[in-house]
């Protein structure tokens, strides 16, 4: 099975060439594509193993899990912010010709990674029970959520650590490696799900196991390259050494999408607790409808942002090199493909709302809620489009301070304050206006704040070309 996968997304350039050479029109595509069908197979599971939940007929399993959802988004914050930012770190480095400093750069932060992985698993597990109520679970609810969930916890460690490696492994363009570890963990996945669950008849524990199952068959398909030293990067213990400065710098490129995680936490958890507190008894099959969107939408944002990995190997390596040109290339390019995708799929979501909702579940009310819900985020989606090209730009350059503050609009800045008054003034349908109003605001203030970026951005350049010249 990865021998046939590693043919059919074999790239035809070397590394090299994609990062320097090859037009940006073939080169970002080229180096997502592996991302990107790795996370269509995550958002076929993740709607696979949504279908089998609402197989058992129960509107609070549903519920459930739509409580657990946010604390799993933070968990992954953990592999975006070490991983993303060392991505980035390690594009530059490249394009420098800096090989050394990329090994110990990757070997240092990946045992920072682990490390806080662990403990972010273990704090979890002893919080569970104030966090589930926090997030606006009832006692029956919660009764389901926590079973599902403690088992859940096990699997996040070692599925921080395979979205670390798949990162180390994204920022020297080799896209295969994680796109083979992923697929292969998604049809795992797709085969154990209804087997644990429905077979052995173990419910959402059954997709809990199935899940930890498949988190380890990808660590395994993701490490072994390094342990064999297969791979342009080294990872290993000789090379471990926490330099003054490695940590923030890591850090600083990363958080604009750990922040994004973050946030998109906190506003599901909010929504979920507002859902709760102002439509009543009406508040548990809108948090189950309204996880089945979120789950659904996001994931699929989450493919677009996949795109971002191979426009940000570009980008940092561009950087690093002081090519102007090919930078504002790729960018161009990638807004382009972000404003057709997002208005191909938004129209495919509202035309296919209510049937969407329907697979997971038969209740009126989940399915009111839920197609209500996509068609919002579909607007969203389309307004949205010039924002994770933007953030991109800043990660990819350094510039971490401006882009967590750009990341932090979005679910954060604009829509926890609207998720706290509008659904209180327009009751259901304040829901619905969230978002899209959100958006509106993060776009004129992210262009602005990148106008600025811009000028700045040609400076630093100019000094490039300079120092070479």
């Amino acid at each position: 099975m990865l021998s046939f996968i590693k043919k059919i997304i074999k790239p035809a350039y070397s590394q090299e060439q994609l990062l320097a050479e090859v037009p940006v029109q073939k080169a970002v595509p080229l180096m997502s594509v592996p991302a990107v069908i790795g996370v269509m197979m995550i958002l076929v599971t993740t709607l696979i193993g949504s279908y089998f939940v609402g197989l058992l007929d129960s509107e609070l399993a549903l519920a459930a899990v739509s409580v657990a959802y946010p604390l799993s988004l933070l968990s992954a914050t953990i592999a975006m912010v070490f991983g993303a930012g060392l991505a980035a770190s390690i594009g530059r480095c490249l394009g420098a010709k800096k090989t050394e400093e990329s090994n110990r750069l990757a070997s240092s932060m990946f045992t920072v990674c682990t490390a806080a992985a662990f403990v972010f698993s273990a704090l979890l597990f002893a919080l569970s029970e104030p966090l589930f109520k926090t997030l606006g679970a009832s006692a029956e609810v919660f009764e389901y959520a926590k079973s599902y969930f403690r088992i859940q916890l096990i699997s996040i460690f070692f599925s921080v650590c395979s979205q670390f490696l798949n990162y180390i492994a994204a920022a020297e363009s080799n896209m295969k490696l994680g796109a083979a570890a992923f697929i292969l963990s998604s049809l795992l996945h797709v085969i154990l799900a209804p087997f644990f669950m429905l077979v052995l008849k173990m419910g959402l524990i059954g997709a809990a196991i199935s899940s930890l199952l498949c988190q380890l068959a990808s660590i395994a398909v993701l490490i072994f390259p390094y342990i064999r030293k297969k791979m342009l990067i080294e990872i290993s213990l000789k090379h471990i050494r926490l330099c003054r400065g490695m940590m923030s710098q890591v850090v600083k490129s990363g958080m604009p999408l750990g922040i994004t995680q973050i946030l998109m936490a906190f506003s599901i958890a909010f929504t979920n607790m507002v859902g709760r507190s102002v439509l009543g008894g009406e508040g548990t099959p809108f948090i189950a409808g309204y996880g089945l969107a979120v789950k659904t939408v996001v994931m699929v944002q989450y493919l677009l942002i996949s795109y971002m990995i191979g426009f940000q190997a570009v980008a940092a390596y561009s950087y690093g090199a002081g090519n102007k040109e090919r930078f504002f290339d790729a960018y161009k390019h990638t807004r382009k493909v972000m404003l057709f995708a997002d208005i191909l799929i938004a129209g495919i979501f509202f035309i296919f709302a209510k049937p969407l909702i329907r697979l997971f579940s038969g209740d009126a009310m989940i399915i009111k809620y839920g197609s209500a819900m996509i068609t919002s985020m579909c607007l969203s989606l389309i307004i949205s489009f010039p924002l994770p090209a933007i953030i991109t730009c800043f990660q990819a350059t350094g510039k971490g301070g401006t882009g967590a503050l750009v990341s932090s609009l979005r679910q954060g800045i604009c829509y926890i304050p609207l998720i706290l008054i509008l659904p209180r003034l327009f009751s259901v349908y304040g829901f619905y206006f969230v978002q899209p109003v959100s958006d509106v605001l993060t776009v004129i203030i992210a262009f602005i704040m990148f106008s600025r970026f811009k000028r700045k951005l040609d400076n630093d350049f100019a000094r490039a070309s300079n120092a070479m010249a």
